[in-house]
């Protein structure tokens, strides 16, 4: 089945509901344009009556009978010798009038022809009553006393106010459909938008972003902001893909062409497989099993952003039994590790304290790496505007000054690495994985002697 636009179904919609209440109204208006002008009509021809029933009464008033009407009196009343005179009421214009005696007789009408409808109008006897003293001697019946139906000139007066209207309705009902074509167009544009770039993240352009726009709704500009951040993390998820791929690549092929290289001299002769080459060849391969677990751990810690197991820790304990675990190895360096922190235990916040544990194991290690014997780490913790930052300082020979925004990439090694080898790159690179997870910033602080790394977690 063919789907259809969004944008053609809200308007037919909006346009239908429009028009069926521009009919309504239409309808309605014109139904009471019709009651009101027929009550009009009525008093109008009830005022006319009573002044036609005054005249009549003034001219008999010493008569209680009528005087005989001429003939030439069928088509206006009173008119001539033995007429009204001044005291005759105006005429309208092509008015039905009749008049009857106390017997309900006709004597006097100007109409064509007297019909049934008319006869059962005069049988009710609800015309204006001609009074001479308190004596009736007949009544007068004009216009609509004599039934519903309307004079030409009147029936083209509401012909015309009934073109009118309609005319105004379909004009309102024409802009008011202009106007949902524009809003449903303003309304559904952004949704094309979105559609659009979905469909070139879908084809593989993660470079696509829909731009803000003050016109739109809050809902929508939100829509966006979360469109945008999803296409920026599929790109850097991308990137770190692809950047994981090229340094494995790199990394293992150096010790995977030593290895091979080692067992083809065995194999040719050049070496005998006695204990020695067999511990070099274990020791190769222990180095490949390490870079391969180091890989494995920031490959895992960057798959995706709601990996985070939140639970409420102390992060002064946190640092307290890191440096518990490097106590031993520290002593066997003749290096001291002090925590300096004015926030005592009991304090919680909500972390991920097996990836917090894995930062500052790293940073920790680092700086004993590098630290030498008879010197001091310093750990501290401190609250700040908004979070926690934990701090690593050693007394090691430091980072050069070029070195310093490249220390957290991985497999990146310093100067100072090759005097102090076993490490791959990794540590810190880890270290930064972890603190963006939730949300913070890592960094390294100019320092005189060693190095002086930090991170911070908001709360």
């Amino acid at each position: 089945m063919r789907s259809r636009s969004l944008w053609k179904m809200l308007t037919l919609a909006f346009s239908f509901v429009l028009l069926f209440a521009f009919l309504m109204v239409w309808i309605t208006v014109q139904q009471r344009i019709r009651i009101e002008f027929s009550h009009l009509v009525d008093r109008g021809d009830r005022e006319f009556a009573r002044s036609l029933a005054m005249a009549l009464a003034n001219r008999n008033r010493d008569e209680l009978e009528f005087a005989p009407f001429s003939p030439d009196h069928h088509m206006h009343p009173m008119m001539g010798q033995g007429g009204m005179g001044d005291r005759e009421p105006p005429m309208p214009p092509r008015q039905r009038i009749v008049i009857v005696d106390r017997e309900g007789r006709i004597i006097f009408h100007t109409l064509p022809d007297i019909t049934e409808d008319i006869r059962e109008a005069l049988r009710k006897r609800e015309g204006v009553s001609i009074l001479v003293g308190n004596d009736k001697i007949g009544e007068v019946f004009v216009g609509s006393m004599l039934g519903t139906q309307l004079l030409p000139y009147q029936k083209r007066f509401l012909g015309g106010v009934a073109r009118a209207l309609l005319l105004s309705a379909l004009f309102s009902a024409f802009v008011a459909i202009a106007a949902v074509i524009f809003i449903t167009y303003r309304i559904i544009r952004p949704i094309g938008e979105l559609q659009q770039a979905a469909q070139k993240i879908g084809e593989g352009d993660l470079s696509v972003r829909l731009p803000s726009s003050a016109g739109r709704a809050a809902e929508f500009d939100q829509l966006v902001v979360q469109f945008n951040q999803m296409a920026a993390n599929l790109r850097r998820s991308e990137e770190r893909q692809r950047q994981l791929i090229a340094d494995v690549s790199h990394e293992l092929r150096t010790p995977v062409a030593l290895l091979k290289s080692r067992m083809e001299m065995v194999s040719d002769g050049v070496y005998h497989l006695d204990d020695r080459q067999l511990n070099a060849l274990l020791s190769d391969v222990d180095r490949l099993s390490s870079l391969i677990e180091e890989l494995r751990a920031i490959s895992s810690m960057e798959r995706l952003f709601d990996r985070l197991s939140l639970k409420k820790s102390d992060p002064v304990a946190l640092c307290l039994r890191a440096k518990d675990r490097f106590q031993p190895a520290a002593r066997e360096r003749s290096v001291q590790i002090v925590f300096d922190s004015s926030l005592r235990e009991g304090t919680t916040i909500m972390i991920d304290a097996v990836k917090i544990d894995r930062a500052l194991d790293n940073l920790i290690s680092n700086a004993l790496r590098f630290s030498p014997p008879d010197s001091t780490i310093t750990m501290g913790l401190v609250k700040g505007d908004g979070g926690y930052e934990f701090s690593i300082r050693d007394e090691g020979p430091g980072i050069a000054e070029e070195e310093r925004k490249r220390v957290f990439e991985r497999f990146y090694r310093g100067t100072g690495s090759e005097e102090n080898p076993g490490g791959r790159g990794l540590g810190l690179a880890i270290v930064k994985s972890a603190v963006e997870l939730h949300g913070g910033r890592v960094g390294l602080y100019p320092s005189e002697a060693g190095a002086h790394f930090y991170f911070f977690l908001p709360v």
